[in-house]
């Protein structure tokens, strides 16, 4: 009954570690567009892995009371590899 993407997330530390405790409630974003795509939420493995269940982004800005004003968006210096 829950609302998961389920994503392989890749980078130096993720690759080389997998997915670890600790990690829930990262940001994910679009590598492109770099928009939010949502938050690690879960491990889907009992040993290392890069797969993670991730909460939508949808679901968590829904959470916000209808007046609130969303987080800009800023630029970032991370660059897709």
């Amino acid at each position: 009954g829950v609302d998961m993407i389920i994503a392989k997330l890749d980078s130096e530390a993720i690759d080389a570690n997998g997915i670890w405790q600790g990690m829930s409630g990262s940001p994910v974003y679009d590598p492109t567009t770099h928009d939010l795509i949502g938050a690690v939420s879960y491990g889907l493995s009992s040993g290392p892995s890069t797969i993670a269940g991730i909460t939508p982004a949808a679901e968590m800005l829904g959470m916000l009371p209808a007046d609130a004003t969303p987080p800009a968006r800023t630029p970032s210096a991370w660059t897709p590899t």
